[in-house]
């Protein structure tokens, strides 16, 4: 994780907040409505898959970005970054995503 924070040149909340709106965009991606959209960000199963194939893309950010230690912008940084981790918006796990979708979190 250290890695990841000197290269993204970010702190762990900053690091967060990334993570969050990567997570929310590919829910929103994958619903059709709010409710469905509510279901899918509050489903951990659907979470844990997500952040551990999320977590492949940047490793292979930390693979690529490592020539250049030290001598990256943070924008520049941050812009290696999404370009890996956006791949992520092409792998779905049907079955978890409809399990999450069957969840009803408003009663």
């Amino acid at each position: 994780m250290k890695k990841l924070l000197a290269a993204l040149q970010v702190d762990q909340n900053a690091y967060d907040n990334i993570i969050f709106q990567q997570w929310f965009n590919w829910c929103g991606k994958v619903s059709k409505d709010h409710t469905e959209l509510q279901s899918l960000l509050a489903n951990a199963a659907l979470f844990n898959w997500w952040r551990m194939e999320y977590s492949a893309f940047e490793r292979d950010f930390l693979f690529e970005i490592a020539p250049y230690k030290g001598n990256t912008s943070k924008r520049d940084a941050y812009l290696l970054y999404i370009k890996n981790v956006h791949k992520i918006q092409l792998y779905y796990s049907k079955p978890l995503i409809t399990n999450a979708k069957k969840t009803n979190i408003n009663g």
